[in-house]
């Protein structure tokens, strides 16, 4: 795998993002507003983790260099609802006993978790092999993961009521 440092990765996120800003920020309103619609009954709340899994998958796209279209995120995650809804539930339920076990165990898993939906949506696998190569991708970079998680929190405390900017940001 190609090693890239998280200056590079900034970078190359925030070129992507200024050069599909409408489409970026576009998606995103469609997101949030999707997701408060869908967050009111529990067949919505069902639904969540496609939606946010289909809007992955077309940040993806455009990192790729692949034309995505304003809302065409929610049919591509409808489309994997079953397995990032299995993944979610798997994901939840390992984080919350590891958080169980003093705090580190769940977060370990988070980050070795982190491309469970990514592989997913983009590489249309399974979800036992989407945990199993998520936990692959992440071995001996977990700390740049964590520092990455740690600049896109103080990005997004920083950028606070502009949230829909930094969300396709980071």
């Amino acid at each position: 795998r190609k090693s890239i440092s998280i200056e590079e990765l900034y970078k190359s996120s925030f070129k992507i993002f200024i050069d599909n800003v409408v489409v970026c920020i576009a998606n995103t309103f469609v997101l949030i507003l999707t997701c408060f619609l869908f967050a009111i009954t529990i067949v919505g709340l069902l639904a969540l983790p496609a939606i946010v899994g289909g809007y992955v998958g077309s940040m993806i796209r455009l990192a790729l260099g692949e034309k995505v279209e304003i809302g065409d995120f929610i049919k591509i995650g409808l489309n994997s609802f079953g397995s990032l809804l299995g993944a979610k539930i798997i994901y939840q339920v390992g984080v919350f006993i590891g958080c169980c076990f003093f705090i580190l165990p769940g977060i370990y898993l988070m980050l070795r978790w982190s491309f469970v939906n990514h592989i997913i949506i983009n590489e249309n696998k399974l979800v036992s092999d989407a945990f199993a190569d998520s936990s692959k991708m992440t071995s001996g970079i977990l700390w740049d993961i964590f520092v990455i998680w740690v600049l896109n929190a103080i990005i997004s405390l920083i950028c606070g009521p502009f949230f829909f900017i930094t969300t396709p940001f980071v």
